[in-house]
Formats: structure tokens, C-alpha cells, sequence
């Protein structure tokens, strides 16, 4: 999730009314072109962010997935995953 100063139109959007009386844009939009994952990746991926529960510690995750393999290339494609994926906790930047 990111916080951006205007809505860029390119993406389906929608307004939502908050109590307050205030109106948000929430846009979606792609973060990263697809990627390729193993089955052992796909289970991590599924259970550390797709579950009814509580998303895990995203260092966690980091740490379960470089179980399966080391390499420069793994290290970065799941730091671009848990970028995409894991929601951050308290007040977002704002522009």
C-alpha cells in the first residue's frame, strides 16, 4: 500500500466515504511485472499472505524463503515480494 498525491487515472479506481465525511481514491495498480514460482515458493507465499490469519513477520517470510535457496537472484525476488505484499504498521508517508 502507498499513499500518492493524485489519482493517475491508468488503473481501476474507486471513492470511498468515510465517516468523517471525507472521500479516498484507492487505485489499483500493477508494483512488478510477474514472476515465476516454485511450489515450495508458492506455499510460503500462500501462507505467510493469502490466509485468513494474521500476516507473518515479513522477516520471517524472508528467512523461510532463503531456506530453499541462497542466490542473489532468490534474495532479491523475495525482497520485491514482501515489498508488493506485507502492509506496514502506523502512518504511511505522505507527499
Amino acid at each position: 500500500a502507498t499513499v500518492r498525491p493524485g489519482l493517475t487515472y491508468r488503473n481501476p479506481f474507486k471513492e470511498v466515504s468515510l465517516a468523517s465525511g471525507r472521500k479516498i481514491v484507492l487505485e489499483r495498480g500493477t508494483v512488478f511485472p510477474d514472476m515465476e514460482l516454485g511450489p515450495d515458493e508458492i506455499e510460503i507465499l500462500g501462507g505467510a499472505f493469502m490466509g485468513d490469519d494474521t500476516p507473518a513477520d515479513p522477516e520471517t517470510v524472508y528467512r523461510k524463503a532463503l531456506s530453499i535457496d541462497t542466490s542473489g537472484p532468490m534474495k532479491e525476488k523475495w525482497q520485491r515480494i514482501i515489498q508488493a505484499e506485507a502492509l506496514r504498521h502506523g502512518l504511511l508517508e505522505y507527499y
